[in-house]
């Protein structure tokens, strides 16, 4: 662990709470982002509104969540940039199959302002990229694949998700100890 002085220096995201989708009855059948009602979604969601950072796009049943595009924002404020033509056809067509789910979207973003943007913007790149290969081992179904890393072409017997036989005891030590914590 780094010492208590050099921990406070790493920069800091949070998490904001869960902003609901407006959603409407589609024609064809289903549900679609209501268009019209976003002004009043904006509105709920305050000064984040404002704000860069990356953002989640689930759908919620209860206490669960299961995401399907993960974006960032670094150059726009959220506002300008989350509900934008291709992301409201990938919303969409999430929403079509969607049954008894709530659409919500959340938002994570800098605790505070420092550096410079060059810096912020390097920070989100990657936050986003980790949020997306999270999301991507949680929900192969996840809409943007584009930073997600793929499997790799070799696997090691007993440590790799799908390795067929026996495990050795070695290998449970192993696989036990490259898990996050």
């Amino acid at each position: 662990m780094a010492p208590r002085n050099q921990r406070s220096r790493i920069p800091a995201y949070e998490v904001r709470r869960p902003c609901v989708v407006p959603v409407r009855k589609a024609a064809a059948g289903g549900l679609e982002v209501a268009a019209d009602k976003l002004g009043h979604f904006w509105e709920k969601a305050g000064r984040v509104a404002r704000r860069r950072g990356c953002y989640v796009f689930g759908m919620r049943h209860g206490e669960t969540l299961r995401i399907f595009y993960v974006g960032r924002t670094t150059d726009q404020k959220f506002k300008g940039e989350c509900f934008r033509p291709h992301k409201m056809r990938i919303y969409n067509k999430v929403l079509a199959r969607a049954a008894r789910r709530q659409a919500v979207l959340i938002f994570v973003t800098p605790t505070e302002r420092r550096g410079n943007v060059a810096t912020v913007t390097r920070e989100i790149k990657r936050i986003e990229k980790w949020l997306i290969n999270a999301a991507y081992r949680a929900n192969p179904g996840l809409m943007n694949k584009q930073l997600v890393k793929r499997p790799a072409s070799w696997r090691i017997a007993g440590v790799t998700p799908g390795t067929p036989g026996k495990t050795s005891q070695v290998a449970r030590l192993l696989r036990r100890s490259l898990k996050p914590r």
